[in-house]
């Protein structure tokens, strides 16, 4: 059931602008998800084509991420209120996400993925031991497809193939408490 997105996920998609920008609903603090994840508004940015920032709206930016020819950045954060970035760099689509097991972060390269896109899926604390972040992306013949925190982003599901579609917009909660993904065909939502 189709329904309007939550803020910020409400902002409008616009085809030039913003593959640059994404705004995420977050904590008070990186790594610090204690006040709960519906704190705030952060922005996740590529500057100069070769940065990922994060800031809270009217905070400082921190960098996350330094690389060559970046033309696309969706973000979201973990429980723990780690930046989860999904990018394209040198019109690769990549991952770059909190590793336990690594105790660091690591960056994952996605093969056959185009527009890929990333939400955590419930912020509210009562979801807390069900979320999920999910990185949605296109493959090719229009395949929408995802991976999910919970299998380390190694196990890709098909959700549907959509005639024409070229892009991803805006993915993200909705009113009706689902997560809602925006599929663009020739640059209308469809």
């Amino acid at each position: 059931v189709p329904g309007p997105f939550l803020a910020p996920d409400d902002r409008e998609y616009i085809p030039r602008e913003t593959p640059l920008l994404s705004w995420e609903l977050g904590g008070a603090a990186l790594n610090d998800p204690g006040a709960g994840l519906q704190v705030q508004v952060w922005e996740f940015a590529v500057v100069d084509g070769n940065r990922i920032t994060v800031k809270p709206l009217g905070g400082a930016a921190v960098v996350l991420y330094t690389g060559a020819e970046i033309t696309e950045v969706s973000g979201s954060f973990d429980s723990s209120m780690n930046p989860v970035i999904a990018f394209v760099e040198r019109k690769q689509a990549k991952l770059r996400w909190y590793d336990p097991t690594q105790l660091g972060f690591v960056v994952t390269t996605f093969t056959d993925a185009t527009s890929p896109r990333v939400t955590l899926d419930d912020k509210d604390p009562d979801a807390a031991a069900d979320r999920d972040v999910l990185m949605f992306f296109l493959r090719s013949g229009g395949i929408l497809s995802y991976v999910q925190q919970r299998d380390r982003y190694g196990v890709t599901r098909d959700l549907a193939t959509i005639s024409g579609a070229i892009a991803l917009g805006r993915v993200g909660m909705h009113e009706y408490r689902r997560v809602q993904i925006e599929v663009l065909t020739s640059g209308v939502p469809a």
